[in-house]
């Protein structure tokens, strides 16, 4: 593999996307682009990612209740590794409307879930759907109480 072309692919794509954190799928689908890294694995792109110096993996929290990871999924929220630049490391107040961001879409998605889960859904699922809702409402209170 030619760790040099691969370093200057991926820096440069990490420094020009919109948002600086960026899914490892969408890095690895840019890698993968040249026909140098088309076998590139996910697991090669993360072992030559992890130790630079220039850049900083992001791994996706554990998250409870076997329903989330597919919900998010769904909804096109991947729940997998982000990288970032971290010349591209958002300061404290960038980073609190970002989080403050991802809460609302989160529980934005949460509440969709909920008016569908009268259609069928098990009385626990729809417990879960519940309890992640209130859960995403207190964090984003406690966020806004935080940041004010």
């Amino acid at each position: 593999m030619q760790l040099e072309q691969l370093e200057d692919r991926c820096l440069k794509y990490l420094g020009a996307t919109a948002n600086p954190i960026v899914p490892l799928g969408a890095l690895l689908d840019h890698c993968r682009r040249d026909a140098a890294f088309a076998d590139l694995s996910e697991k090669q792109l993360l072992d030559f990612l992890r130790p630079h110096p220039l850049v900083q993996v992001v791994d996706a929290p554990d998250m409870p209740g076997e329903f989330q990871a597919d919900m998010l999924s769904a909804a096109g929220i991947e729940t997998g590794p982000r990288i970032i630049l971290k010349m591209r490391i958002p300061g404290a107040h960038e980073m609190m409307q970002t989080m403050d961001q991802h809460l609302q879409n989160l529980i934005e998605v949460l509440t969709v879930a909920l008016a569908k889960a009268g259609k069928g859904m098990e009385e626990r699922r729809i417990a879960e759907l519940r309890a992640a809702l209130d859960r995403a409402q207190s964090l984003r209170e406690r966020l806004k109480a935080w940041r004010d």
